[in-house]
């Protein structure tokens, strides 16, 4: 059994990072994407 507190730090710390990660991952997609066509526009 975990505490009420524990459950409710992971609950409301884990919602966070997440977002971060994902527009992590939009950044890195994007700039994937926008890097080979740089390439071919020069």
């Amino acid at each position: 059994m975990r505490p009420k507190g524990v459950a409710d730090a992971q609950t409301v710390e884990i919602p966070s990072p997440p977002k971060e990660l994902s527009t992590g991952t939009h950044l890195k997609g994007l700039s994937r994407e926008l890097v080979p066509v740089v390439i071919e526009g020069s």
